[in-house]
């Protein structure tokens, strides 16, 4: 019974990193970044509450430092606008942008996706450590004769 609902209470975790996420990001932007030596870079962050992941190449000018960095900021919405070659659907988005040598790609996920396959998780633990019923029904007791005394 307490491993039962030690593993729905685990399962409830990520829902509720979630929906905290999705609300922090309203308000905060937050990235973390690796820059390779040869001018390439990963970001992953969240901001507008989405989580998004961008990828690409700068030119001569270096934004992106070698090894891991992190940024936070205060997002305004200017800075949030479309990418060049930009498709958009329910919030989903995959964007690129070149100009001259500077590459930078975009895709981003909305937070209600992954707060949803995150409800998913509980219901799962739910159903599979919820008591099962024991077939065998109603218990049948013979009925005695009652003697006349």
């Amino acid at each position: 019974m307490t491993r039962r609902w030690l593993i729905r209470c685990l399962c409830l975790l990520p829902l509720t990193f979630c929906a905290l996420g999705w609300v922090w990001s309203e308000w905060h932007g937050e990235a973390v970044c690796y820059g390779y030596l040869d001018r390439h870079w990963v970001k992953c962050g969240a901001s507008f509450g989405r989580v998004w992941l961008d990828w690409g190449q700068d030119g001569p000018a270096r934004f992106h430092p070698g090894g891991l960095s992190y940024e936070s900021w205060s997002p305004e919405p200017i800075f949030d606008g479309p990418f060049g070659g930009e498709m958009a659907w329910l919030g989903f988005r995959f964007g690129h942008l070149e100009v001259r040598s500077y590459i930078w790609r975009r895709v981003t996920v909305p937070y209600w996706f992954p707060l949803l396959l995150s409800a998913l998780l509980p219901l799962l633990a739910w159903r599979t450590t919820r008591p099962r019923p024991h077939p065998q029904g109603f218990p049948v007791e013979l009925a005695t004769r009652k003697e006349p005394s």
